[in-house]
């Protein structure tokens, strides 16, 4: 009985050696934060005359230098509206030798493409398709990413309902950063 015992002992504690717990799964990262709402004026030149407008934007980051990019802008004085998506790369970082504090500045280039309105006085709506690329400048005179400037995005456009050509356009806004800590 000793012996059957011991055996059935020695059988069962081989399988409990090299033995680890598993792990408990760590929380799935958050890959889309954070989130950024920017209000502000727009200007575009048109054939000698500028038109000023409204825009609003959205911003989801993707990684620390891309982000995707709603931009949706009202010229109502021509009754034109523009709603562009696509995606921003912030380069600043590429620039070794820079003096800029990366916590405070942001360089950044865009390119977006989207639907682009005119609505007649008769009410009549048609709609085109719209393009705009460019670069800017944000501050982040808090350091804390909860809040920054655009002092100056500088593009050209391609928007039907303002002209046939390629427009300047000129923006300056206000951003609200939701991150997600």
């Amino acid at each position: 009985m000793k012996n059957a015992l011991l055996g059935l002992v020695l059988l069962l504690a081989g399988s409990c050696f090299a033995q680890t717990t598993t792990p408990p799964t760590p929380p799935a990262p958050t890959t889309n934060g954070p989130f950024a709402v920017t209000a502000g004026v727009v200007t575009a030149s048109v054939k000698g005359q500028s038109i000023v407008g409204t825009s609003l934007l959205g911003l989801l980051s993707v990684t620390p230098n891309f982000r995707i990019r709603d931009d949706n802008t009202l010229f109502s004085s021509k009754n034109a509206q523009q709603f562009l998506g696509g995606g921003e790369y912030s380069w600043l970082h590429l620039i070794k030798s820079s003096t800029l504090n990366k916590s405070i500045w942001d360089s950044y280039m865009y390119g977006e493409v989207g639907a682009d309105r005119y609505t007649n006085s008769a009410s009549v709506t048609t709609q085109h398709i719209g393009l705009e690329f460019g670069g800017g400048l944000r501050m982040d005179p808090t350091k804390t990413g909860n809040f920054s400037l655009t002092l100056i995005e500088v593009g050209l456009a391609r928007l039907p309902s303002l002209s046939g050509g390629m427009v300047p356009v000129v923006r300056s806004s206000i951003n609200w950063n939701f991150s997600s800590n």
